[in-house]
């Protein structure tokens, strides 16, 4: 049996196969990929990949299987992560020590956007209008990182 040539789409739980034939001039049901995919993803979809299978079911079980085989590379990377995370701890690094570490290699002028030659008034008006846009309890999304950023930033330009 000849393969065909399948774009496998997943929305929620809901899997759409469309077979592509790629340009065939004698395929009056030829799909324009430039077209059809910004649709479908307007739709809710995204694209899993492109597979050379039999039929449309065969596809979308080898769409799922490419999933889970993607699913499985992902586990295995976290859990990598989290061997270095409890090393680190290990080793007494805690959060506070690895933002510190972070930081003292990056310019706090830079991270502030102000010039080295502005005044310290400028910079700590500065300093108060991105720490109200990047509060913690103001802001949405984790920013808790760049307001630490800020501070540490700003106690540098202080203490020199």
């Amino acid at each position: 049996m000849m393969e065909n040539n399948y774009l496998v789409f997943l929305r929620d739980e809901e899997y759409l196969a469309i077979q592509n034939n790629d340009g065939d001039q004698y395929n009056p049901y030829d799909v324009n990929e430039n077209v059809l995919i910004p649709n479908l993803r307007r739709q809710g979809y995204f694209l899993i990949g492109r597979f050379f299978e039999v039929n449309i079911t065969e596809a979308i079980e080898a769409a799922k299987e490419y999933l889970k085989f993607e699913l499985n590379k992902l586990v295995v990377e976290n859990e990598k992560l989290k061997k270095e995370n409890n090393q680190l701890k290990y080793r007494g690094y805690d959060k506070t020590t690895i933002d510190k570490f972070i930081l003292s290699e990056i310019d706090p002028y830079e991270i502030l956007g102000v010039n080295k030659e502005d005044d310290i008034s400028v910079i700590k008006i500065r300093v108060n209008k991105i720490r109200g846009v990047f509060h913690p309890d103001k802001s949405s999304g984790d920013s808790s990182f760049i307001f630490r950023m800020i501070n540490s930033a700003f106690e540098k330009i202080e203490k020199n």
